[in-house]
């Protein structure tokens, strides 16, 4: 959902994804659209919602998981945290689910995932063909190709910050060589 909150947000991502294949889930829209009932019509999801066609036609996850797996991943996601409703982490979890089973079937393409979800990022990072990154560790390891200036990825992470999506990172925190002065943002 941070994409929604401005179009250089959304531009930094899509530089990032280049010509690469990407996946979006329907699950990830049904998640999007529980939100926008939850927080009304002016919410970041609902925003989001409107702006999703640049991805595709959601790739249907009927038939692409095991429920109980799924089901698992969410309780390891949620740790000792009540779930607020079925579809927290729900999306999450079952796109750990879809990358597991690839690296079950002997995959060994590494796949990105773009989540603001620390705890979902832990899990994430537990398969060996994850490389789970939230949009500051995306926009910091932009900086640090030379592909994103410094100061352009601290006003965009305080967006994020605003929104309460993200820690609030300075330019000398995105062009410094380690990550760690992101905060969770920057982990696993």
């Amino acid at each position: 959902m941070s994409m929604a909150l401005s179009p250089d947000i959304k531009q930094v991502v899509q530089d990032s994804i280049g010509q690469d294949p990407v996946i979006l889930l329907d699950v990830v829209v049904d998640e999007l659209e529980h939100r926008k009932r939850m927080d009304g019509a002016t919410s970041l999801a609902a925003v989001a919602l409107r702006d999703l066609a640049w991805l595709g036609t959601p790739a249907n996850t009927d038939r692409a998981t095991n429920v109980d797996d799924v089901l698992e991943i969410q309780a390891q996601i949620a740790d000792v945290r009540v779930l607020r409703d079925e579809f927290e982490h729900w999306a999450e979890s079952v796109t750990i689910a879809m990358i597991r089973a690839a690296a079950n079937r002997g995959s060994t393409r590494e796949m990105r995932f773009l989540t603001e979800d620390h705890d979902a990022r832990v899990q994430a990072n537990k398969e060996p063909i994850c490389a789970p990154l939230s949009i500051d560790r995306l926009m910091w390891e932009r900086v640090q190709a030379g592909k994103l200036a410094a100061n352009e990825a601290a006003r965009l992470a305080g967006l994020i910050y605003s929104a309460n999506r993200g820690p609030d990172c300075t330019a000398q925190e995105f062009s410094a060589r380690h990550r760690r002065g992101l905060g969770r943002a920057g982990q696993p």
